[in-house]
């Protein structure tokens, strides 16, 4: 019996444990309860993924004045689903790390939390959004803030407060500086002195959000130059006469591990730009539909970056083969009509050669690949019927054994095998984004992804956008055998059927670890999708958020910004503003952006 082992032993079993599980343990017996209060296990409570806690249970756990004092970490970024304790944490005399990110507080809330006499060492939070400040309140809060190295902020506009609220620490320390709405608010290129000039010796790393529009003065600029954390850079317009400015920007950054490039219609060589920095980790190349060399002296410099972890590469990569590389040649593959259209099918060859495609160069040279995205954010193949597309060679990503997230967007594909050889091959794949593949007409993979999804045993977010899947019956039935899912999105753009609503509630109910599930449709009534939606309240899950909506009549409504990913198109590499408080990307260390002429800092 596990009353009778050593108590030693017993705190190491429950050390493994999560704060959900260790509050449920907690309430088995008394004495249990009463381990469950040990130092070891109290010391770091982290609640991001506690999905089944609430408020109460979380004052439960910490009832006896004294385990509060026993806890030194909290983490409760994005944790939406029940608002923090702020007496509770107030009590907490020992606490050093503080992370309420992504939660909405108030100023009297963060003033009680910084006059309370905690020891903080490490503060994330996101800036009150109340419009009185007063300059007293943030004096008052010097002694919480005495004791800081770390602090990460998220604010909507840089003003006197913030910079205020800034100068009480008197030590070095770091700052992680997201500002969502920069460009918008901060129109006045001399107030980046606000942050930089105040007290410049107690800046160690500095990095904004989405200020696009704001360029630097060469004097802040001089402020950033020393800074050796450096960790991703962003350039836009890439040009031939900016790769010397880039190549020396790569090479003065030994630490770097990010680099996105958006190229100009001009032929710019990055062979010398990825010598520059072969230690890199992840790459986001966004390129116009250039000439054939342009796209093949593209790929050959791709591949000679074999510690990538993170890839973003447009679809019309697609379209060209390995050439000499790879012992192949073009072969002459004649296009196949059908009655039925009006224009050749697209993606449609006589011969299905998936060696031939050239992305097979860059998945045999980074086998370290974790993150792969085809097509992000670019247009659907439209006016490309005589262009012959190379999408077989996908079936290839199944050589990536460390892929955990893939997201393919945009290409003419015809059919679903390569979902086979990506779910047999692709063992630890946890993030699958499915959206614009094929034709405009109904969804031609539809089936193979059925089937396959049975098979990925580790997927925990799907999404999928497309035309004409309703009812999807035969898809989310299949979803309930992914025991570990978490988050869903189906959004469905022209369909003539509504969505099988019934399926989906059976989903909800089967898959107990399910977050988030959320349904845009254009032929699902409202009524039905008001209906449905009132019906998942009778689910005792705290975090649990269901939307589903007629997109084509209805505004999406509000949901946290922590699962915004699931329904937005954009890349995980480009940094938009609700990835900040998703935890499977880390943050950034800096973010040196380039435009043009002038430099200024970007979102994450």
């Amino acid at each position: 019996m596990m009353d009778h082992l050593p108590v030693e032993i017993i705190v190491h079993i429950l050390s493994f444990l999560s704060v959900a599980d260790l509050i449920c343990v907690s309430r088995v017996n008394k004495r249990i309860g009463e381990l469950a209060g040990d130092q070891q296990l109290l010391r770091h409570l982290d609640l991001r993924q506690a999905y089944s806690c609430s408020q109460e249970d979380l004052k439960i756990l910490l009832r006896p004045k004294n385990r509060c004092y026993m806890v030194h970490r909290l983490d409760m970024d994005a944790v939406y689903w029940f608002r923090p304790p702020f007496d509770t944490i107030a009590r907490m005399k020992n606490l050093k790390s503080l992370h309420l990110r992504g939660i909405s507080l108030t100023f009297k809330q963060l003033h009680s939390l910084l006059t309370a006499g905690l020891p903080l060492q490490e503060l994330s939070i996101d800036w009150p959004k109340c419009s009185q400040q007063p300059m007293n309140m943030i004096e008052e809060m010097q002694e919480g803030l005495s004791h800081l190295k770390f602090l990460c902020l998220t604010v909507q506009l840089l003003n006197n407060v913030v910079n205020q609220f800034l100068r009480q620490c008197h030590i070095p320390f770091r700052l992680l500086l997201y500002c969502s709405k920069l460009h918008q608010h901060f129109p006045f290129r001399n107030r980046w002195d606000i942050i930089f000039t105040s007290k410049p010796s107690n800046l160690r790393e500095v990095l904004t959000l989405q200020s696009e529009g704001n360029i630097m003065t060469e004097k802040n600029h001089e402020h950033l130059s020393p800074l050796k954390q450096v960790t991703e850079v962003v350039y836009d317009s890439l040009g031939v006469s900016d790769v010397p400015n880039l190549t020396a920007t790569l090479y003065a950054h030994p630490r770097l591990k990010g680099l996105q490039i958006q190229l100009s219609r001009q032929h710019v060589e990055l062979q010398s730009i990825c010598e520059a920095a072969p230690q890199l980790l992840w790459l986001r190349l966004h390129m116009p539909d250039s000439e054939k060399e342009k796209r093949k002296g593209y790929v050959h410099s791709i591949s000679t970056l074999h510690q990538l972890t993170h890839l973003s590469l447009p679809a019309h990569i697609l379209c060209e083969t390995c050439g000499t590389e790879k012992g192949c040649t073009t072969p002459a593959i004649p296009q196949v009509s059908t009655p039925n259209f009006k224009r050749p099918r697209l993606g449609v060859t006589s011969e299905e050669d998936a060696d031939a495609g050239i992305l097979n160069l860059i998945i045999d040279n980074c086998p370290q690949l974790t993150l792969l995205e085809i097509g992000v954010e670019d247009t659907a193949f439209k006016s490309q019927a005589a262009r012959s597309t190379y999408w077989h060679s996908l079936k290839n990503i199944r050589k990536l054994k460390k892929l955990t997230h893939l997201t393919l967007c945009n290409i003419p594909v015809t059919n679903g095998s390569f979902l086979h050889e990506i779910a047999a091959g692709c063992p630890r794949l946890k993030f699958l984004k499915l959206a614009n593949l094929g034709p405009s007409g109904k969804c031609c993979y539809l089936k193979e992804l059925t089937d396959c999804v049975t098979h990925m045993a580790c997927l925990t977010h799907f999404s999928i956008h497309q035309q004409y899947i309703a009812p999807a019956t035969a898809l989310l039935t299949a979803l309930k055998r992914c025991h570990k899912l978490q988050r869903l999105s189906i959004t469905s753009l022209h369909d003539m059927l509504p969505m099988d609503l019934f399926a989906l509630e059976q989903l909800i109910e089967a898959q107990s670890s399910l977050i988030f599930a959320a349904l845009e449709s254009v032929s699902t009534p409202m009524t039905a999708c008001y209906k449905f939606t009132k019906r998942q309240k009778k689910f005792s899950r705290p975090a649990l958020v269901v939307l589903a909506y007629n997109k084509a009549k209805e505004h999406m409504p509000s949901i946290p910004l922590v699962h915004r990913d699931m329904i937005d198109l954009n890349s995980s590499l480009c940094g938009s503003s609700h990835l900040c408080y998703y935890q499977d990307f880390s943050f950034r260390h800096y973010v040196l952006h380039n435009h043009e002429s002038g430099i200024y800092d970007i979102q994450e």
